[in-house]
């Protein structure tokens, strides 16, 4: 065999292993909706259309029906527009669905956005019921502006996503840690890494300057972590709101029509996102 053709056996097989991994890639990312039945086609409230619920579910959706209003009112205030379409919302009474469906086969997470639809985790209608109203919210703010952004632009770095969910529902998905204990974790160095990219599929994907500590034995480090990253990133978020208003409606606007954050970031507020990243470190640490 000479050295040409062993090199075109070699050119081939990279193909084909870039070919697998591009279609694995794909079939992940559409798991939800194309490998399994669309959660819209479950039952619905008859309070609420929006509201779904697998069999078992009517009371729990009841109650989320019972919280559209209120929920959706907010989103629509702080994004300064409706929805580009009526969200769909669905309760799940089987983990295992609920894995499958939410898009990381993971039934530890309470809720997730995907493609119009917020999925809701069983566990929000029984042991974290408490929780319900903030992360019902909180998943509406992404479906929001993912609605008017669409699938096709390039996704804002998940700080900035996540902050802005956690702002608008008071808190919702950063629950394990107020307000005092980010600020005092910022001024002890452990503070996120904000840039105008980012992962957005993993919620341990926000990087932090200085790792942050375990949180006592027997704690769950990673979702202490996680909120801790959502709690510091909705800070930074209320912060770009409350000090430049006029700006952060400009920035949303721009986001919400397609624009690249980094660039839609520098038009609105005629500074870098890092200018204003150290603004606001400097009054945190006051």
């Amino acid at each position: 065999m000479t050295v040409w053709h062993l090199l075109k056996i070699v050119g081939v097989g990279l193909m084909l292993l870039l070919a697998y991994q591009s279609v694995v890639s794909l079939q992940k990312r559409l798991t939800p909706l194309s490998l399994f039945a669309d959660p819209a086609a479950l039952p619905s409230d008859l309070d609420d259309a929006r509201v779904h619920f697998q069999p078992g579910g009517e009371d729990c959706a009841r109650d989320v029906a019972a919280l559209m209003g209120e929920a959706t009112a907010r989103v629509v205030a702080a994004q300064g527009k409706p929805f580009a379409k009526e969200p769909i919302v669905v309760v799940y009474t089987s983990y295992g669905d609920y894995g499958r469906s939410n898009g990381y086969d993971d039934v530890g997470i309470l809720a997730t956005a995907r493609s119009g639809r917020v999925l809701l985790s069983p566990a929000l209608c029984h042991e974290d019921k408490p929780k319900l109203k903030k992360v019902l919210t909180h998943e509406l703010s992404h479906t929001h502006l993912f609605g008017w952004r669409g699938v096709i632009a390039e996704r804002p770095p998940s700080w900035f996503t996540e902050g802005l969910a956690v702002m608008i529902s008071d808190g919702g998905g950063a629950e394990s840690v107020d307000e005092k204990e980010a600020l005092a974790a910022l001024k002890d160095g452990y503070a996120i890494k904000v840039a105008e990219t980012g992962v957005w599929r993993d919620f341990n994907s926000i990087p932090f300057e200085k790792e942050p500590k375990p949180k006592g034995e027997g704690a769950d480090f990673f979702r202490y972590r996680q909120n801790l990253a959502f709690r510091e990133a909705g800070l930074f978020v209320a912060w770009l709101k409350r000090e430049q208003p006029e700006a952060f409606a400009k920035l949303l606007t721009k986001l919400q029509d397609g624009a690249f954050f980094g660039e839609a970031f520098k038009e609105a507020y005629g500074a870098s996102l890092g200018q204003q990243w150290l603004k606001f470190r400097d009054g945190a640490k006051g």
